[in-house]
């Protein structure tokens, strides 16, 4: 087979295709991915998958020098706190949409490690 008739979606070592479009292949990429689609919704998950992709290409196009596998978790992971697993509601203070000041609004429960002292 020549060149000229070689697959257009041969990919290098380490990556994959997906949607046509060349991403980086790890383990922790993979394991984003299955978290994201286990809890989230699919039009969420759809979602973070297409920001990935655009991100990806974006990327390429531009020639950017970016860390492949921190773009990949936080575009797969970055709507977390949307899903049902993560909501809640927290206590912060800031203005709403009318202008007023409000202190409980529906925010993803975070759960930070905090060192003590």
């Amino acid at each position: 087979m020549s060149s000229a008739n070689a697959p257009v979606n041969q990919h290098a070592p380490g990556t994959r295709l997906i949607a046509g479009v060349p991403v980086p292949d790890s383990p922790v990429i993979t394991a984003a991915i299955e978290y994201g689609q286990r809890i989230s919704e699919p039009y969420l998950f759809n979602h973070a998958m297409r920001s990935w992709l655009f991100a990806e290409t974006i990327g390429r196009t531009q020639r950017f020098d970016y860390d492949h596998e921190v773009v990949a978790i936080g575009t797969i992971l970055h709507d977390i706190g949307l899903t049902a697993a993560r909501a809640g509601v927290s206590r912060i203070a800031g203005r709403n949409s009318s202008g007023t000041w409000s202190h409980s609004i529906r925010r993803p429960r975070w759960r930070f490690i905090r060192s003590r002292k």
